[in-house]
């Protein structure tokens, strides 16, 4: 299920809740600065995979449709992290900014790189000041090379494993999973 933030008017070009973010009733587009998080492309894994990800997560249970998911009752904040003309993945961290500041409980980043900044590990210990605990891919690059935002701490790690409960041969592993 959605969530709607409801002390937003839609589409008054107010702040009406003072969160810094104009008319973001159904969420955030970090990447465009603006409040549509929906795909710009949705046949662009860039745009689709987190997507993906929510909706095995927290998909409506109960309600013979579709699959049942592990977060029972859960809501989610769509924020989208993909930049419209590139695809590329410039809103990430204002996308976690944006889930801190909206009171998010869960924050799944489903991306991730090399490279480590003291910023953004100052933002994850923010993240995890205000009672939000963030998941991120460890990885596919089947490397024990530190990965970011995985390898912050404050994030929870997570690896792709086989049905037999080994290692994926693509998966990254290491010290920071």
């Amino acid at each position: 299920q959605w969530h709607i933030n409801t002390n937003e008017i839609p589409n008054n070009n107010i702040d009406d809740d003072n969160n810094g973010y104009i008319d973001d009733w159904r969420g955030w587009d970090a990447a465009n600065n603006d409040n549509t998080p929906s795909a710009f492309n949705p046949t662009n894994s860039n745009f689709t995979h987190g997507t993906h990800v929510a909706g095995i997560v927290a998909g409506a249970t109960n309600n013979s449709l579709g699959i049942a998911s592990i977060g029972f009752n859960c809501k989610i904040i769509p924020v989208k992290i993909a930049d419209d003309a590139s695809s590329s993945l410039s809103g990430a961290y204002l996308g976690v900014e944006y889930g801190i500041m909206s009171g998010a409980n869960i924050m799944n980043m489903s991306w991730g790189g090399s490279g480590y900044s003291a910023t953004y590990q100052a933002l994850f210990n923010l993240a995890k000041s205000k009672g939000m605990v963030c998941v991120a891919a460890a990885g596919n690059a089947s490397t024990s090379m530190p990965m970011y935002p995985a390898s912050y701490n404050n994030v929870i790690s997570v690896a792709s494993s086989t049905i037999t409960d080994a290692l994926s041969s693509f998966t990254n592993y290491g010290a920071t999973i």
